[in-house]
């Protein structure tokens, strides 16, 4: 496998013999004189690269005329040359060595001290805006002469070479989402702010060394966010607990250490591992909000947060009983209202089969009383005109009278319904709305199933006898009469 440490050091050798040099995040670029020092160089680093995808990463310029790295040594058998330009795409060189699928977004420093510049492009210094770092990717840093790793979950810093991870790389964030934590944020700000601690967690390795001290910065100002109430720029950000507190989380001369951003961690992880992280982030702001001493959150001690987290964890749970005694009556009411739009669906029910009674007893009355029956008894009316107009008669009143029982019963029921949905709705706090029509739902159901039951069945013999007595003559044949 090629050395890329023996590349790096190739590079630094150019980089010190020529007139100027330049890194950042995505290339390597050196310019001057040519001399046998550097053709000897440009000879060493031609043969450390053994593949064309490597070479392709390299751009020579020697007197402004383009040089393939492999057709170096022949190109200065026949040129004298005055001047060269060499650029090297660093994150195409390193990605394809390290991590040619991309799902870690690889890096390469060719220094330490071009890693600590602050103009490495990381976006280290406004660590709450889309960058390098702040992206969807996991991150993974060489940096040739780095000492010492660190690192978390999502991002690593690691020696050139040096498989110094751990455990933790990889192994996916107990912090929450970038979503999540806009939920609960107020984001007051032109500018597009992308909340997202996961990226830049420290968990593993020397975090306290001087070369973290800039991701410890840009950590600390995620997390800080994460539990602030709203947030307008580092200038001023928001905690609305029992003091209002306005503040900043400025980096300017502040160091940043282990303990604070390990105190923050949890204080996050904890609020947001609650189903409701609303309670739980309010009652850790109301105590950070009497613990502040300065202006700058960024000031804050590790014993503050830990005392700010015992003190909400403790107060949680008189607050979870409360909530808990206030559910139970919310859910007392619930069940009581739904008795009513139970108890009128029986009704309902009941009504639909009674009137049905009704209607067979008032035909019944008919044919058995007075004039009527002589007149049946004497076979005289029922194929009569007459008879056959009373029929047609009897049979468009059983509609009628069904279809006016029907609609004043379909619309009451609705009615209850929707009233039972609105008020349950609007007047408890502790059970969300998708609850409350989830529990009318599963209560109401089998009441449902019954009146529409029976409505069926209703409508089926009511239907049955009308269409017999309208059609009287067929009906009578069938019956022998």
């Amino acid at each position: 496998m090629i050395s890329v440490s023996e590349i790096c050091q190739q590079l630094i050798a150019l980089a010190g013999q020529a007139e100027s040099h330049n890194e950042n995040i995505n290339s390597f670029y050196v310019k001057g004189d040519f001399s046998a020092d550097i053709e000897s160089t440009l000879k060493q680093l031609a043969d450390l690269i053994d593949s064309d995808e490597q070479r392709n990463c390299f751009i020579l310029n020697i007197d402004d005329a383009p040089v393939g790295l492999s057709e170096l040594e022949q190109y200065l058998l026949h040129q004298h040359c005055a001047e060269f330009e060499l650029t090297l795409n660093k994150k195409n060189f390193i990605q394809g060595i390290y991590s040619g699928a991309g799902d870690v977004d690889e890096m390469l420093y060719t220094s330490v001290s071009a890693f600590k510049n602050e103009n490495n492009g990381l976006g280290l210094n406004n660590s709450l805006h889309e960058g390098a770092i702040n992206s969807s990717n996991n991150t993974r840093i060489h940096v040739f002469g780095l000492e010492r790793a660190f690192g978390g979950p999502k991002l690593s810093v690691i020696p050139l070479e040096g498989n110094m991870t751990n455990g933790d790389w990889l192994t996916g964030s107990q912090l929450p989402s970038s979503e999540v934590i806009l939920k609960h944020v107020h984001v007051v700000s032109g500018d597009a702010i992308a909340i997202n601690p996961q990226q830049f967690e420290l968990t593993w390795g020397s975090i306290d060394c001087a070369e973290a001290a800039p991701y410890r910065i840009a950590y600390a100002k995620q997390l800080l966010v994460a539990l602030c109430t709203n947030y307008y720029s580092d200038e001023k950000i928001e905690l609305k607990g029992v003091k209002h507190v306005k503040a900043n989380i400025l980096s300017d001369g502040v160091n940043v250490d282990a303990s604070m951003l390990s105190g923050l961690a949890e204080c996050i992880k904890w609020c947001y591992s609650k189903d409701d992280p609303d309670v739980p982030l309010q009652l850790v702001i109301d105590r950070l909000s009497l613990e502040c001493v300065s202006e700058n959150l960024m000031e804050l001690k590790s014993k503050a947060l830990i005392y700010a987290l015992e003190q909400a964890k403790s107060n949680y749970r008189f607050v979870i009983a409360k909530r808990s005694d206030d559910y139970r009556k919310e859910l007392k009411e619930i069940y009581s209202d739904i008795q009513i739009v139970t108890d009128k669906f029986a009704d309902k029910t009941l009504s639909l089969a009674s009137e049905l009674l009704k209607s067979l007893l008032t035909i019944g009355f008919i044919f058995t009383v007075g004039t009527v029956s002589k007149a049946v008894v004497n076979n005289q009316l029922l194929h009569s005109l007459e008879g056959q107009f009373l029929f047609k008669v009897v049979g468009i009143f059983l509609i009628f009278s069904f279809v006016i029982r029907w609609l004043n019963a379909s619309a009451d029921l609705k009615i209850s319904e929707k009233a039972l949905k609105s008020w349950s709705g609007k007047l408890h706090s502790h059970i969300s709305r998708e609850d409350v029509n989830k529990l009318i739902k599963s209560q109401t159901i089998w009441s449902k199933i019954f009146y529409w039951f029976s409505l069926a069945t209703v409508t089926a013999i009511q239907i049955s006898i009308a269409y017999a007595a309208y059609y009287s003559n067929d009906t009578l044949l069938i019956l022998g009469l």
